[in-house]
């Protein structure tokens, strides 16, 4: 089940309507609906652990950011957002088919059309797929082409235990163009409960007879 989103977490320091400068400067981002905090750098995007000293050591671990620039930064976060950000491993989630987060990487993905699975690896849908659908047997391309569709994801942590959502693209729809890929067809409409088809040649059940 997914976290109840916060409603009353800060984009700015608490009291201040303009954008954290110290933020801007590292490119850093505390979403205001979710409240996790995201590293924007164009090599990284996406959230990090709030917890002790691992934002400092995310900067420096991953971006090389000296110290003079990170000191106070803890003291920082804890002076100025005092609700604190959560892990992205127990942050909610958007809901699907939500328009991309601006600060996030959006990958390629697939959605199981069984269930709610969604992944970025196409071994790991097939492992899935073969396991939780079709009994252990092979899951071979013409197989599951119809279980599963080309999606596009996001996710707030980049560790193995991330969680997705789907996102549309920016035509704003939900599903991803794959050449040679059937798309998911709409259920066909209902049939007039009188007549069947025969080889293309339509035939009243209900006809009188002569």
């Amino acid at each position: 089940m997914r976290n109840h989103v916060p409603t009353n977490s800060p984009t700015t320091p608490e009291g201040h309507k303009d954008p954290d400068p110290v933020f801007t400067y590292l490119q850093l981002y505390a979403d205001p609906t979710y409240n996790v905090l995201i590293c924007r750098r164009p090599d990284c995007r996406h959230a990090i652990s709030p917890h002790g000293a691992q934002v400092t050591a995310h900067l420096w671990n991953k971006h090389s950011i000296p110290l003079a620039e990170r000191l106070g930064l803890p003291e920082h976060i804890r002076d100025h957002y005092s609700s604190g950000f959560r892990n992205p491993t127990e942050a909610a989630l958007p809901p699907s088919s939500s328009r991309p987060h601006p600060h996030l990487l959006t990958y390629d993905g697939f959605s199981c059309r069984k269930c709610v699975f969604l992944t970025i690896s196409f071994h790991e849908l097939t492992r899935h797929i073969s396991q939780s659908h079709l009994d252990g047997q092979t899951a071979t391309r013409p197989r599951i082409g119809l279980l599963y569709d080309d999606v596009y994801l996001q996710s707030w942590g980049g560790g193995p235990n991330r969680r997705y959502w789907t996102v549309t693209d920016a035509d704003g729809k939900t599903g991803r163009l794959v050449p040679g890929r059937v798309a998911k067809q709409p259920p066909p409409p209902p049939r007039d409960a009188r007549t069947t088809c025969f080889l293309g040649v339509r035939f009243d059940k209900e006809r009188p007879k002569r």
